[in-house]
């Protein structure tokens, strides 16, 4: 879980990035991170579900 910690510690670098952007700016690059981290959330499922069907006998 240490790099699920690295990557919630960067998305939260990814907020104050994105709160010095214009408005402009700020549509694209939310556009952009909203796509990242659901990307990241589909990793982590399948990281997750293998780590339990790893687990369980």
């Amino acid at each position: 879980f240490k790099e699920l910690t690295e990557e919630l510690h960067c998305a939260s670098q990814l907020e104050i990035v994105e709160e010095s952007l214009s408005k402009e700016e700020k549509a694209t690059a939310k556009q952009q991170s909203s796509s990242i981290i659901r990307e990241m959330l589909k990793a982590w499922r399948e990281t997750v579900a293998s780590y339990t069907e790893e687990a369980s006998p």
